[in-house]
């Protein structure tokens, strides 16, 4: 990284890291603390790197909850990470479901999750948990939302999607 000697690479620094900017980051400490799942979810996180030869570590004949989750990889520091977004794999398998999502990136139908899977290509891990009961899987998929904002999801569940069309 070079030090910026003039204001014509102050200008152009600027608007580099302007391409970077991720929208709508929402930090709210009281989500976090109300967070409320079912109490069936044991939540036994796993986390794979999202590539094709991860998809035998996930269990292929299991329903349950999956992040996306950004880790930059800087000085290997184990808490850098962000999670991106939050799904379900109710009517799939949770291997079905991270299987779809190679192909995604390959596909225009979201562009959102499609731009993302291929910008941040190699710095993304696909963190699951499965559940036991079907019946807490929305839930627990709406609980997880509420509570961590993910940029990527575009839909909220009824109780705060009126503050997110009210951010827009």
């Amino acid at each position: 990284m070079r030090s910026v000697i003039d204001p014509a690479e102050l200008i152009q620094d600027v608007d580099e890291a302007k391409k970077h900017i991720f929208q709508r980051v929402i930090f709210w400490r009281s989500r976090w603390e109300e967070f409320s799942p079912p109490a069936g979810i044991a939540w036994r996180w796993k986390s794979v790197p999202f590539t094709k030869s991860s998809a035998k570590y996930i269990p292929d004949r299991k329903h349950g909850l999956y992040t996306f989750v950004l880790c930059p990889k800087v000085a290997a520091h184990p808490k850098n990470h962000f999670v991106l977004y939050v799904g379900k794999a109710d009517r799939t398998s949770l291997r079905q479901r991270f299987q779809q999502y190679l192909q995604e990136m390959k596909k225009l139908k979201r562009a959102q999750i499609c731009y993302a899977l291929n910008k941040y290509d190699g710095y993304l891990e696909f963190c699951f948990t499965t559940v036991r009961q079907q019946g807490d899987i929305a839930p627990g998929e709406d609980a997880l939302i509420s509570a961590l904002w993910p940029p990527l999801n575009h839909q909220y569940p009824a109780s705060v999607s009126h503050i997110i069309h009210g951010l827009k």
